[in-house]
């Protein structure tokens, strides 16, 4: 939505993984319950690498690059790449945690 009515966004936050949901569970509630187990670990690795790529897009966008980032959001591009590794990640943090 960004790219198509050219507003900017707050690229400081999308850039640190402890300012969405996701983050702050991770942060908070998720690490002092299942921080002992690896898939936690990964977990942060990859949500903290999807929030580098995501301040990257948003910072394309906030200089006025719309075409780079449009093209930065495509298929085999490290933020679609890393978004899928996240998506990956909880969904094996999940397992491994019994929920």
């Amino acid at each position: 939505m960004a790219i198509t009515k050219k507003e900017p966004l707050d690229a400081v936050s999308l850039g640190k993984d402890n300012c969405c949901t996701v983050g702050g569970w991770l942060h908070g509630e998720g690490r002092a319950k299942y921080a002992a187990k690896p898939e936690f670990q990964n977990a942060v690795d990859k949500h903290k690498a999807f929030h580098v790529e995501a301040g990257k897009v948003a910072g394309l966008i906030n200089v006025g690059k719309f075409a780079e980032a449009e093209a930065a959001l495509g298929s085999n591009t490290p933020y679609t790449t890393a978004s899928s590794q996240v998506g990956g990640a909880l969904i094996g943090l999940k397992r491994a945690a019994g929920l």
